[in-house]
């Protein structure tokens, strides 16, 4: 077949493949042009999910009459002149393809009017067709309709999804843009119903209330960081409202809604042991910076970016969360009558199976504690509730405190301290044992103890593999030498359990890591077993001189609080 030039009309249809996906790709596009025009009210209207309509009106500034012959061509763009601009974009659509490229996929009708004109201009792309201009009386403004999407390419109309899944991804998008530009008042209605309705704010608080579903403000950390080269702001949910997928984590470069996937590891990062793993923090985090810095012109649809300093922005981000972490009370609330009176993944046992302790293991825990004497602590311990649960009070009110995951952070602090120690001063983290103690283990968990070696062994532990039994050399200082055996075969098993379910650790501080949460967990007292009212005094003033005593390594929740307030609420006081 001979090389031929494409028409206009099949050059569009490509490039409707590239930045036309689905209604909601159509709602993006329109949006940011409403966007660039200096909208402060923006309403989307759907019909079946936005395949039968998609109408965008908006107050901005419109189109000039003079204009309107060019606006079904393609690269036809008020938003850049020259390759220089591109380097400097600010405005949020600038290639001038959207309009052509859904033109050639649907129909697609304009209105617009600009302040200074008594009428706007209608016009209308039906495939080639494009009408003249004609007069209409309207609001200042634009009006764009988007009739019929993909009808006349049924290989794409097929792969649509129904109202409600394509309705879901609409309200996706208009969520990040919503997150992205306070200061725009955005509604959606879909099926006639309102479905959005968020007014124009100052407050980004408010807007950060409305996008990530969260009721109660003081639920909410502000995140701020400023200097001459970058500036952060945003809102971090406390780590009761993480979620189990990413749905609400929305990041915006120069008001510019983006995936960034470095953006959301760093936040992570610096929560570290503060949610679960299997847990996605929510946030509103919108980064200013110097333009020409990031390239936004990567992805045919502009949902990706490239920074010229990545690493450098990383760091920005995760400092200014644990900065802000650090200043802000972490403690779980009890909420009466709300579906999260827990978070559904913090569960009342953890996979520590409940068993009484033996003698000598309470004798023990006993006996570590009670020989110190004990600064003032935060919460007075009343009583242990089901050899699980610490009930306390404190200035604000109840305080339940669960004593496994508590003991878990106790230990995981003091793993960490130690190994800080040794880092520093070359001292042997790990205490040697007086004799050996042998333990019966199967090839696969030698296999395992011999993948983690290198990681145990920077922690404290010393195993003699080559011997059978293997011999338990040294642990690390921090835990009790009574039950070795259970904390090594409880190591081995959640070592184990990781391997089998694909998580990959990339280097050996990830295996260091996880080695310290899971001997904290194993070595940490369990469910089940009865403290006397100087152990809680013990454990709770431990809990007081670790970091980030709010959760356990896990993230699970150490201690739950329910406010003076509260019960005077449910009492009616």
């Amino acid at each position: 077949m001979p090389i031929q030039k494409l028409d206009d009309h099949v050059i569009n249809q490509i490039a409707a493949g590239e930045v036309v996906e689905r209604p909601a790709s159509v709602v993006k596009e329109l949006m940011e042009n409403s966007i660039d025009a200096g909208a402060t009210f923006i309403e989307i209207e759907i019909d079946d999910g936005g395949k039968e309509l998609i109408q965008i009106t908006d107050n901005g500034s419109g189109i000039e009459p003079g204009d309107f012959a060019l606006v079904f061509e393609r690269h036809a763009t008020s938003k850049i002149q020259d390759l220089n601009d591109l380097q400097n974009v600010l405005t949020m659509g600038f290639r001038g393809e959207a309009l052509a490229s859904i033109g050639s996929v649907a129909q697609v009708s304009i209105l617009s009017r600009i302040n200074n004109q008594q009428n706007g201009l209608r016009i209308v792309q039906i495939a080639t067709t494009i009408t003249d201009p004609e007069p209409v009386a309207m609001n200042a403004g634009t009006i764009v309709s988007v009739e019929g999407l993909f009808k006349n390419v049924p290989a794409r109309y097929k792969y649509l999804k129904g109202a409600a899944t394509e309705t879901r991804y609409i309200t996706e998008i208009i969520l990040q843009h919503a997150a992205a530009h306070p200061e725009i008042h955005f509604r959606l209605v879909a099926a006639n119903k309102v479905k959005i309705d968020y007014p124009a704010t100052a407050d980004l608080l408010s807007r950060s209330l409305q996008v990530l579903g969260v009721k109660d403000a003081d639920l909410l950390i502000p995140i701020t960081y400023n200097s001459q080269d970058m500036q952060i702001h945003g809102y971090l949910g406390k780590p009761q409202t993480a979620l189990k997928n990413r749905n609400k984590q929305y990041a915006a470069v120069n008001q510019r809604p983006l995936n960034l996937p470095f953006v959301n590891h760093a936040i992570k990062d610096a929560l570290h042991t503060l949610i679960p793993h299997n847990l996605f923090p929510i946030f509103l985090l919108n980064i200013e910076i110097d333009p020409t810095a990031v390239d936004v012109n990567v992805h045919p649809r502009k949902l990706e970016a490239r920074f010229a300093y990545q690493q450098f922005v990383y760091q920005k981000v995760k400092a200014a969360v644990a900065a802000s972490l650090e200043k802000h009370v972490l403690t779980a609330k009890l909420e009466f009558g709300s579906e999260r009176t827990m978070p559904s993944s913090f569960t009342r046992r953890d996979h520590t199976p409940l068993r009484q302790p033996t003698v000598n293991q309470a004798l023990a825990f006993n006996e570590s504690f009670s020989k110190q004497v004990l600064p003032e602590i935060s919460i007075q311990p009343i009583a242990q509730i089901d050899n699980a649960y610490i009930v306390g009070i404190d200035s604000e009110g109840l305080v339940v405190i669960d004593q496994h995951a508590a003991h878990e952070r106790v230990m995981y602090g003091r793993i960490q301290e130690a190994r800080a120690k040794y880092k520093q001063e070359s001292d042997k983290m790990g205490q040697q044992l007086l004799t050996p103690l042998e333990i019966e283990l199967d090839q696969s968990e030698k296999a395992i103890l011999t993948e983690f070696a290198e990681a145990t062994k920077i922690i404290g532990f010393e195993f003699n593999l080559a011997t059978d039994p293997v011999q338990l050399m040294a642990v690390p200082s921090p835990i009790q030498k009574d039950d070795l055996e259970a904390v090594v075969r409880g190591l081995i098993s959640d070592l184990q359990e990781t391997q089998t379910s694909g998580v990959n650790f990339k280097d050996l501080e990830m295996r260091i890591e996880r080695v310290i949460n899971y001997t904290a967990c194993r070595s940490a007292i369990k469910f089940g077993q009865s403290l006397t009212i100087e152990d809680q005094k013990a454990l709770i003033a431990k809990l007081d001189e670790v970091e980030s005593n709010y959760t356990c390594p896990h993230g699970r929740p150490t201690r739950i609080r329910v406010t003076f307030k509260d019960l005077e609420k449910q009492f009616g006081r």
